[in-house]
């Protein structure tokens, strides 16, 4: 067995790629957070998303909301990161900066 974990917040950019596209057929679990208003149609062909799965992650989802799916059983979710699990994810260099300066501030983190 195996996993991976990828995240986005650009749909459209991995189902255009060939490659990535190759990862999103056989992945069988799928975490939407917010997404582009303009990547609806497409998100809706690849993935039957419902009306209200729909509007959760298109109009302004509170941090860390979203839909998880498994198969084709979703839920309603939202994560309460730490710090931490946001470094992990961050891809903005000025945000993961504020992050690190934060947490080195206000929890004495060594880095």
């Amino acid at each position: 067995n195996a996993g991976m974990c990828w995240a986005s917040q650009d749909f459209v950019r991995i189902l255009e790629n060939v490659k990535a596209r190759g990862i999103l057929q056989s992945t069988f679990s799928y975490f939407f957070l917010e997404q582009n208003k303009i990547d609806k149609k497409k998100i809706q062909e690849n993935f039957n998303l419902t009306a209200g799965e729909l509007d959760i992650i298109l109009n302004n989802p509170g941090k860390g909301e979203g839909i998880f799916r498994i198969g084709d059983s979703s839920v309603w979710i939202q994560t309460d990161p730490s710090d931490k699990e946001m470094m992990f994810i961050e891809s903005n260099e000025a945000v993961l900066q504020e992050l690190l300066n934060n947490m080195k501030k206000v929890q004495g983190y060594a880095g």
